[in-house]
């Protein structure tokens, strides 16, 4: 490992700090050194507050000129809820900058880079790229197609079921792996369910047995079944968009009813209300049927399979056969207690 990658490890590690908390924003993170010494670093860490560059150059004291910066986005160009890095960088007279990935966003995509160079500052992009790109895969896809990217979660006994014959899924996976997904919830922007979901298994859909922020809600309940009781609906201070074609009156004020007519109830227009409403990131719990329904639509980016060594005999079934075609390929393939964890992505996103 070069130099450079290592001190780019270390600013994307820092940058994953940032998870669950900056979002619309990117993680971001950003290293100063000098001399082959690390005098300055820093990350995104809460939206709305100072960028990974403006955290790492106050951590620097004062010693940033003729320094190198490390950072896994480049840096932002235009003013929002703090201004540009890019004049603080040059105004610092930073003399080289490293950067990871590229940024998307269409009022960037390498014209910060073209200003550092145009500035007489050595640019070097591209290094650790496919760790950099990870970091921002879910804010990348919202920028380029203003709908959140979609990860489906699945556990499914080692028989191939996904549930019990009467709905009621708890406890297929190991502990391990329920903790796993409970850290996951926190990663996303908000967790989708159904109504055949809610009404076998009243989730509560909060981060429990690991710290983390609650996500918000997504609940897709076409007839109104669901009772205005049920757990995805209390108040733990996080936004609910609740989808149906019946207007309700015994919702409490902080549930976002959305009433769509019946020609245009679609998971396609979901998404999209749901993007227009910075939501960058959407993870499905719902069931089988909701999950078949993302995947053979081509709806979902990632699908995430916990493989138990519990068996039902018979239940509601489940198999790969979706991801297992030319639009899914295996990402990732891992131990989760004693589970095993298949990570599928859509090719080409």
């Amino acid at each position: 490992m070069t130099s450079d990658e290592k001190f780019m490890e270390l600013a994307t590690n820092l940058a994953r700090q940032g998870s669950g908390k900056v979002s619309p924003n990117p993680m971001v993170g950003a290293v100063v050194v000098k001399n082959g010494n690390i005098i300055g670093q820093g990350y995104h860490e809460q939206y709305g507050e100072t960028h990974a560059e403006v955290n790492a150059i106050e951590d620097s004291y004062g010693q940033v000129i003729e320094s190198t910066m490390y950072i896994t986005l480049e840096p932002c160009n235009h003013y929002g809820n703090t201004p540009p890095c890019l004049e603080r960088i040059v105004r610092e007279q930073i003399k080289r900058v490293v950067v990871g990935s590229i940024d998307p966003d269409p009022r960037m995509r390498g014209k910060s880079v073209a200003y550092l160079r145009t500035s007489g500052i050595d640019v070097k992009t591209g290094t650790l790229k496919h760790q950099t790109d990870e970091l921002i895969k879910f804010y990348a896809y919202w920028k380029q197609t203003k709908c959140p990217y979609v990860t489906v979660k699945l556990a499914v006994t080692r028989d191939g079921f996904i549930a019990q014959s009467d709905g009621t899924s708890k406890w297929i996976s190991c502990q391990t792996s329920r903790e796993e997904v409970h850290q996951m919830r926190g990663d996303f922007d908000a967790v989708l369910v159904g109504t055949n979901t809610v009404l076998a298994d009243d989730p509560a859909l909060t981060v429990r047995h690991v710290p983390g922020r609650n996500p918000n809600r997504v609940i897709i309940d076409r007839l109104a079944k669901i009772s205005h009781q049920a757990k995805v609906f209390e108040n733990n201070t996080n936004r609910i968009f609740y989808f149906s074609t019946v207007k309700r009156n015994d919702l409490s004020n902080w549930v976002t009813e959305i009433q769509l007519s019946k020609s245009k109830f679609s998971l396609e227009t979901m998404l999209a209300i749901l993007g227009e409403r910075n939501q960058i990131s959407l993870l499905i719990e719902g069931g089988g049927q909701l999950a078949s329904s993302f995947l053979s639509q081509s709806l979902c980016n990632e699908a995430i399979i916990y493989r138990s060594q519990e068996t039902f005999g018979q239940g509601i079934p489940f198999t790969d056969s979706l991801m297992n075609n030319n639009q899914y390929e295996i990402f990732h393939r891992a131990q989760s207690g004693a589970d095993e964890k298949i990570i599928f992505r859509r090719k080409h996103v």
